[in-house]
């Protein structure tokens, strides 16, 4: 009996290290691909036009003009300087996402090493799953802000997780105001991060009595830290036009990003448009002339509310469309995460008490459901990543805690399934080049 025991630990060992074996090698022709086709790609779309024309304004207007016409403060700055030293605008941009990616990697390899603790196997499958959700975001690769919001967003969720000790409170509060503050400056789109954190914030400061962390000393502390640092990284358009500088992709005409997402989700569920396809900005305007101001939101607050039946059902379908995204990023963690919450979340209840380990599963899935409630229809997988990497590793520390045995059956179920959710691509690549 015990020998048949051996044989079966010592196979399941041999499967994981094959497992890991083939996902490493996936990985690596996955990444070749996606970073030649990405990085050194001259041509640029979308939002890395805005970007570029950013930095393009700011190289000959200088930085303080480029901001006041309405920029990614802390994205501009960062690639206005790297680009001092290479003079290739585009690069700049990218290398920026790249280093600020690095940056990302380290600190959670840093935070694991002090403070999860999470060894052997498991610690370096976890940290190849995360290279894995790096690279399979494009945006690591592009000259766009994502990767230096997930930077800022990472050591947030890093601070907040810190384990709690007194003397540490109030710096770590300060700490969270100053990252709030980049995460908006990077962002505006970010508010919805940073409401998805202040609904838990109060949530947990009336539930839960007695928290080192969610109390209202410690919230003014953090806001009034956020005022401060927020209102220094926009000194310079505040005294000359005493407003704050976001990067708005504003649309061409009267129409904005609330009514023309709104118009579109009507479209859909009306039967005449295919979801995640988009009409064209002018049929939206045509649209307000024949039927009145007040036919669309104004607001992406007032598409909660507008029309509660819609916002019903496109809550499911955004709900759904956001996990096979999470899906796709984490593979079976994604099922974990879900499972594990639940009993993170009756723990909570039965104890009335919070753990410094429970903040980013309840932020995970607090964000899901906030934006869910949105009606949006293009939900895009790119916005996870602020939370995701720091979920793996939550998930993780939880897979630590049981039997070897069990750790190494979800490692090879995971590093199956990421590898075979790679092989279309790479085939087609492959394909291409053979």
């Amino acid at each position: 009996m015990e020998i048949n025991k051996v044989n079966s630990d010592s196979s399941l060992s041999f499967i994981s290290k094959a497992s890991s074996i083939v996902f490493i090698l996936t990985l690596s022709l996955f990444t070749f691909f996606l970073f030649t086709n990405n990085f050194f790609d001259p041509h640029f779309a979308g939002d890395e036009s805005k970007y570029l024309s950013d930095l393009t304004n700011a190289n000959k207007y200088g930085l303080g003009k480029a901001i006041l016409d309405g920029a990614s403060i802390t994205y501009l700055t960062i690639s206005y300087y790297l680009n001092k030293l290479i003079q290739e605008p585009l690069y700049a941009l990218k290398i920026t996402s790249i280093l600020s990616g690095t940056l990302m990697f380290l600190s959670l390899y840093f935070y694991n090493s002090k403070y999860l603790k999470i060894r052997g196997v498991l610690k370096k499958t976890l940290f190849l799953w995360i290279f894995y959700l790096f690279v399979i975001q494009t945006t690591f690769f592009a000259g766009v802000n994502d990767i230096l919001l997930d930077l800022f967003g990472t050591l947030f969720l890093i601070v907040i997780s810190l384990p709690v000790k007194q003397k540490n409170t109030f710096r770590n509060a300060i700490l969270l105001g100053f990252l709030i503050a980049l995460i908006l400056g990077t962002r505006k789109m970010a508010l919805t991060y940073i409401l998805t954190f202040w609904v838990i914030f109060i949530a947990f400061s009336i539930t839960i009595k007695n928290n080192r962390i969610f109390n209202a000393k410690i919230g003014l502390i953090i806001l009034l830290s956020f005022i401060a640092f927020f209102t220094l990284l926009n000194f310079y358009p505040l005294l000359h036009q005493k407003k704050f500088s976001f990067d708005d992709k504003v649309l061409k005409g009267t129409v904005n990003w609330a009514q023309w997402d709104y118009h579109n989700a009507l479209l859909i569920d009306r039967g005449v448009q295919e979801r995640f396809q988009h009409t064209n900005i002018p049929e939206t305007q045509k649209f307000i002339l024949e039927n009145g101001d007040n036919s669309l939101p104004s607001t992406f607050l007032e598409m909660i509310y507008f029309d509660p039946a819609l916002t019903f059902k496109e809550f499911f379908i955004d709900l759904f469309t956001s996990l096979k995204y999470i899906f796709r990023q984490t593979g079976f963690l994604a099922l974990l995460f879900l499972f594990i919450l639940t009993s993170h979340v009756h723990r909570i209840f039965k104890t009335k008490t919070v753990l410094s380990s429970d903040f980013i599963y309840i932020f995970s899935a607090t964000y899901l459901l906030l934006i869910s409630f949105i009606v949006i229809t293009n939900i895009q997988g790119r916005w996870f990543m602020f939370f995701l990497p720091m979920l793996i590793l939550s998930v993780g520390k939880d897979l630590s805690q049981l039997k070897p045995q069990k750790q190494q059956l979800v490692i090879i179920l995971n590093n199956v399934l990421l590898s075979i959710m790679c092989f279309p691509y790479l085939l087609n690549k492959l394909a291409f080049y053979f």
